[in-house]
């Protein structure tokens, strides 16, 4: 797991992994995966930058056949409510 982790954090556009799962399906694997990108990211950029990082996937892990990446807006910390000081 760690190797397809590794192969979607280093794809370019993925700011985060969220989640990978792998299963045997015969005598190859499939997997799906949970990214995050920028929120300032297009849709039409966010399907493109998913597209490419199921290609690294593929290519970064043997027998794996297939995968389905989602690509997810990376929560937004410029625009959260910052925290009062005590006082």
């Amino acid at each position: 797991m760690g190797r397809a982790e590794d192969a979607l954090a280093a794809a370019p556009g993925v700011t985060g992994v969220r989640r990978v799962r792998m299963r045997w399906i015969g005598h190859e694997i499939q997997a799906d995966a949970d990214l995050e990108v920028d929120p300032q990211t297009s849709l039409a950029d966010a399907h493109g930058i998913a597209h490419r990082a199921e290609k690294v996937l593929v290519g970064a892990v043997p027998k794996l056949s297939s995968a389905v990446v989602h690509a997810y807006p990376a929560p937004d910390t410029q625009h959260c409510a910052q925290p009062r000081p005590a006082g």
